[in-house]
Parts: C-alpha cells; sequence; structure tokens
C-alpha cells in the first residue's frame, strides 16, 4: 500500500508541495480551504499504488555455497515453499534456480521447477542478472543460497536490481539460529532448519 501520484485509486487530498503535478490539483476542495485561511492553500489528490505484488525467487545453485548437499536441498525446499506460498496469495511470481527458470507457474510446474535444479554452476549474481531480463517488474526479489555465500556477494547480486525493488537474502545455514542483519537496500535472514521458515514468514521478513 504505497503511496502514489500516478495510480488510478484515489486515496485522500494533501497540500501542494513544489513539484507536484498540477494536474492533481482539486480545485474545489482548494477554494474551500483557501476562503478559511490565510492566503491560497492548493490541494492535491494523492494515491494508493495498486500495482500488484510480483515476487521472484532466486536460488543459489552453486556448489560452493553450500557445506553439504543436505543444506542445498533444504534451500531448494525454502525456495518452494515459498513460491506456493506467493502462488497460494494470488501473487505474480518468477523463479530462478540455476539453467532452470518459470515465469507465472501453475503450483505443480514451480515445485517441477525445484525438483529438476542441480548444482549447475550459476553464481547468485549472474542468475539474479539473469531474474531481472526475465522480470524486470519483479517488486520483491528474495535471493536463497548457503553459508559460504558472503555478503558481498549479496551486494554483487543486489546491483543487477533496480533501486526501487525490496530484496532479501536468506542464507540456509543448517544447525544455526535465526538471525537478521539489515544493509543498505538489502536484509539477510539466516536460518537454521527449514521448519524456521514459518516463524520468519510470519515475522513478515519475507512476504
Amino acid at each position: 500500500r504505497d503511496i502514489s501520484m500516478s495510480d488510478l485509486a484515489f486515496h485522500t487530498l494533501r497540500d501542494y508541495v513544489p513539484g507536484d503535478d498540477r494536474r492533481y490539483i482539486h480545485w474545489r476542495s482548494s477554494a474551500k480551504y483557501s476562503g478559511l485561511a490565510d492566503g491560497e492553500r492548493f490541494m492535491v489528490r494523492q494515491f494508493l499504488d495498486t500495482r500488484r505484488s510480483h515476487i521472484a525467487v532466486v536460488t543459489d545453485v552453486e556448489r560452493a555455497s553450500y557445506n553439504s548437499d543436505e543444506e542445498f536441498e533444504v534451500a531448494l525446499s525454502v525456495g518452494a515453499s515459498i513460491a506456493i506460498r506467493a502462488l497460494a496469495d494470488e501473487m505474480d511470481l518468477t523463479l530462478v534456480c540455476g539453467e532452470h527458470a518459470a515465469m507465472q507457474p501453475p503450483p505443480h510446474l514451480a515445485l517441477d521447477t525445484y525438483s529438476r535444479a542441480d548444482y549447475d554452476g550459476w553464481e547468485l549474481a549472474a542468475a539474479t542478472g539473469r531474474l531481472n531480463h526475465l522480470a524486470p517488474d519483479a517488486s520483491v526479489v528474495i535471493l536463497i543460497t548457503g553459508p559460504n555465500c558472503g555478503f558481498t556477494e549479496f551486494q554483487r547480486a543486489r546491483s543487477f536490481l533496480p533501486r526501487e525493488v525490496a530484496t532479501l537474502a536468506l542464507r540456509v545455514n543448517l544447525g544455526s539460529r535465526i538471525s537478521l542483519q539489515d544493509s543498505v537496500g538489502l536484509t539477510l535472514v539466516s536460518i537454521g532448519r527449514l521448519a524456521d521458515l514459518p516463524r520468519v514468514l510470519a515475522g513478515g521478513q519475507l512476504i
């Protein structure tokens, strides 16, 4: 529910500030408020941004990012779980798992994307660049990887995305506690098991 000056869902009126589009001046209200106050007072329409949420999930398939195959499997399960949740919430969805990708998949094809995924050498940053090509209108991007992927790699991946895209990095580190780290343009959440994911979702850290 972001405030917008270019959408069609009217929300409220507010005072005009320099730089506002004069097409949105509400002249009747402006005349009314000007009559009640000293001098002229212009009111402009303010809107709510009603763009449909578009969730994009990139799962790291580089072997070096993980300590074990089990950790990789948990990362794939996390991606699949988020994908099914997004579809259940009727969000637009794009998935990237290395060479495998899906746009607006039904649930069974989303799960099939993860069942086919394997280590294939795609770096997280390169996969994120591919995502930006496939889904340039994504509003939230979730990057999933293992404990050996450093913050620098997350930042490299983030550089492929527009500044306004909300980006969340989810690192699977088996046996660790849930932790949260914020940086400019990026939030990093670490979980130790798949069962931690509902707590993270319920806490609003992801979707």
